[in-house]
């Protein structure tokens, strides 16, 4: 009888451990149905070139972001950063952005000579963070020189780490001095292969 006791209550732990890894599949299948976010980006330069009465030669870039897939993202914003003189006009900013949302779309103008090698840019929102919000983004480099997109990551402990360098206590090293929360990634773009999706690449997008 005992014997016979060990091996049900065996039994009932597989099963009730096999019941969690069969909730926590579907919860993962839940948040990939619930985020499955996408974003179309386009970034290049127009081929429009111009010259001032200076004399002085100027490029036009453009960077276009289009949603795709189920959700929104809220507070979205176009910048570009690295550029040694400010760009004319103000950049786009939306409060909310779907995949009904009309694309955002920014152009400017870099004069020829202008140091690009650094210069990105970047599309940014506000997501859910616990009970705050935080700024996510991704970062395109203006001059297309092969580097990738990348998006930014935030280091786990976020609000620890965030409250450890604000507060400076004197009996805790390195506390009070700011340093980044995060980190640039290269994103990975999923490009597929000829036979390895539903569509023939000829006919997808």
């Amino acid at each position: 009888m005992e014997l016979l006791a060990i091996a049900l209550s065996g039994a009932a732990a597989v099963l009730s451990f096999a019941g969690l890894v069969v909730m926590w599949l579907q919860l993962r299948i839940a948040e990939n149905v619930a985020g499955g976010r996408g974003v179309y980006i386009t970034a290049c330069p127009t081929g429009i070139h111009t010259s001032d009465s200076a004399g002085r030669g100027s490029r036009e870039f453009i960077v276009r972001i289009e949603l795709i897939g189920q959700g929104a993202r809220h507070h979205t914003a176009l910048s570009l950063v690295g550029v040694t003189r400010k760009p004319d006009g103000d950049r786009p900013i939306r409060d909310r952005m779907d995949s009904d949302s009309e694309p955002m779309e920014w152009r400017v103008t870099i004069f020829d000579g202008d140091d690009i090698s650094d210069a990105w840019w970047i599309f940014s929102w506000a997501d859910a963070h616990g009970d705050g919000l935080l700024t996510n983004a991704l970062r395109i480099p203006l001059d297309q020189d092969g580097r990738g997109i990348e998006h930014w990551t935030w280091k786990r402990f976020t609000k620890a780490r965030y409250r450890f360098q604000k507060e400076g206590r004197w009996y805790l090293p390195g506390s009070g001095h700011a340093r980044p929360l995060g980190e640039w990634k290269t994103k990975l773009n999923m490009e597929f292969r000829e036979n390895q999706g539903p569509i023939p690449r000829g006919l997808s997008r």
